[in-house]
């Protein structure tokens, strides 16, 4: 199918605008628009492998899920917008459940859910992610951007902005993944809100690998401003800059055994313990690591709660009102030292705009 508008058409099963069942199909130049469904509001697969290039779902809705749903099925998304889809439960714009979905560049924006996963939903599954964008989608319950459970998840180069979690119990604005494989790298979330809930931007869990990453100016009213932590974790060459939470962990709060490499902590706000870092009974090594102009109640610059904490060759400096709480000082011990980091420059109002370089 090329180049075919389908438009204000309704079901009362699956697919408002299109159903594919056991098909191998190529979809291009499609715009799929005010469709309604019970389930997929603009297009459902079953049993199907399929190609969507250059497509438009946008303006769908559905009792569940909103645009795009991938069921037992394989799905290559390469060019497609999914915005302003609606569904009053889990998935606004895809979902997915024990199938296959590969994007590259593509855009969920302003999409909506009633339950989890704003922009994308999966579960069982294995999403791969290239040069694409979460921009502005909402969740009442957890990950505004995207919620995946028991999955593996590949991200490269994927941007999550303005997410928002307006909803008591949710967590994790910019997304939460749990039970998961993560391989992410080239990662950007900023300017994620959780409203009454923890995790303003996102909420990993099981066996996490990410690298060359920045998360700012994300806010929790709970706690874990930018990124919770459970599971193994492997964090390298990561900046945290300017998120807050008036709870524990003003940028990560950590459950897990998390190896910290080469990591930024600047100008995070905690209303409780732990500025930059609050690892609560886990395990956390640090290597390379900056704390640095973070500010809580205690432990401005990290703290621990009946858990480990080890660290080699790490700056923590002018942290308010100390550096470390919970943990002894390591400083002058193991290359451990406190003196001004010179490359950081936070005077911008937008730490997105900080100089950290």
């Amino acid at each position: 199918l090329r180049d075919l508008i389908i438009d204000d058409n309704e079901a009362s099963g699956n697919g408002g605008g299109l159903y594919l069942g056991n098909s191998e199909s190529t979809l291009e130049g499609l715009t799929v628009q005010d469709n309604f469904a019970s389930t997929a509001g603009a297009i459902y697969l079953n049993h199907s492998t399929v190609t969507l290039t250059d497509c438009l779902l946008v303006d769908n809705s559905a009792y569940t899920v909103g645009g795009l749903s991938v069921q037992d099925s394989v799905a290559t998304l390469v060019g497609v917008v999914l915005e302003q889809n609606v569904t009053g439960a889990h998935g606004g714009g895809a979902y997915v459940f024990q199938g296959v979905l590969n994007m590259e560049d593509v855009l969920f924006e302003e999409n909506e859910c009633s339950s989890m996963g704003g922009g994308l939903f999966a579960e069982e599954s294995e999403i791969t992610m290239l040069d694409t964008v979460f921009d502005d989608n909402i969740s009442e319950g957890s990950g505004g951007g995207m919620y995946a459970d028991e999955s593996t998840v590949t991200m490269d180069h994927v941007l999550f902005a303005n997410q928002d979690i307006d909803y008591a119990w949710a967590s994790g604005a910019a997304g939460k993944i749990s039970n998961s494989d993560i391989h992410a790298s080239n990662l950007a979330v900023v300017n994620n809100t959780c409203v009454y809930s923890p995790g303003g931007g996102f909420s990993m869990g099981g066996d996490i690998w990410l690298d060359n990453a920045l998360f700012a100016g994300n806010t929790s009213d709970d706690y874990s401003g930018a990124l919770t932590l459970a599971g193994t974790a492997d964090i390298r060459n990561v900046v945290f800059a300017g998120n807050s939470t008036a709870g524990e962990g003003g940028a990560v709060y950590n459950y897990g055994t998390t190896n910290l490499t080469q990591v930024v902590f600047v100008g995070n706000r905690s209303g409780d313990d732990g500025g930059g870092l609050h690892n609560d009974g886990g395990d956390v090594t640090a290597t390379n690591v900056v704390f640095a102009y973070n500010e809580a109640d205690d432990g401005g610059g990290c703290s621990n709660d009946s858990g480990t904490m080890t660290f080699t060759y790490t700056n923590s400096y002018d942290n308010i009102p100390d550096n470390y709480d919970g943990v002894g000082d390591p400083t002058g011990v193991d290359g451990n030292i406190s003196v001004a980091p010179d490359f950081i420059d936070i005077s911008a109002p937008d730490p997105t705009d900080w100089n950290l370089h």
